[in-house]
């Protein structure tokens, strides 16, 4: 039998790093605790963050999302937050706008069929 490894990652999207993490053999509550209190603590405890992750139950446990609570981290779950996020790549506009501008911009030039 081939053995797994599971990553947990927390990433600042802003300084494009990465804040907190751990490697475990097993995708469990006590995996995605110790990424999120390292990240915690190497960003002193910061607030008004925003949080998103995917719909994965060690996600949504009720020690990790009073951990964010406690902490003052703002919460997602699922996709939605992907069309409000800001990225300064690409004009501080979210993904989806950005996206749809280029194809408009196609679209008046006359290069989209």
């Amino acid at each position: 039998m081939v053995p797994y490894g599971y990553t947990a990652f927390i990433i600042d999207v802003f300084v494009r790093s990465i804040v907190g993490w751990k490697v475990s053999n097993r995708m469990n509550i006590d995996m995605v605790m110790a990424a999120l209190n390292q990240a915690i603590a190497d960003r002193n405890n910061p607030k008004d963050v925003i949080h998103r992750s995917d719909r994965g139950v060690q996600y949504l446990s009720i020690r990790y999302t009073d951990k964010m609570a406690d902490s003052g981290v703002i919460t997602f779950v699922g996709t939605r937050v992907i069309h409000m996020i800001m990225h300064s790549t690409i004009g501080y506009v979210s993904p989806f706008e950005f996206e749809k501008q280029y194809y408009d911009r196609l679209n008046e030039s006359g290069k989209v069929a």
